[in-house]
């Protein structure tokens, strides 16, 4: 059986909403003022939506 190869090339772009910083740094201040850890649901919705990825 003869092997074959295949190559694929791809560049994947991540670029970040101008909101999503702030966002985390309010939770991360809001953590330390409370003592309590952020949900990590309603965290890991707001950072899928800030983050943006694009596959050429």
């Amino acid at each position: 059986m003869a092997q074959t190869t295949s190559e694929i090339t791809a560049e994947v772009t991540v670029t970040w909403r101008w909101w999503l910083k702030h966002y985390l740094i309010g939770v991360a201040i809001m953590g330390w003022l409370t003592g309590r850890k952020p949900d990590r649901k309603r965290m890991r919705y707001w950072v899928d939506k800030g983050i943006k990825t694009e596959v050429r």
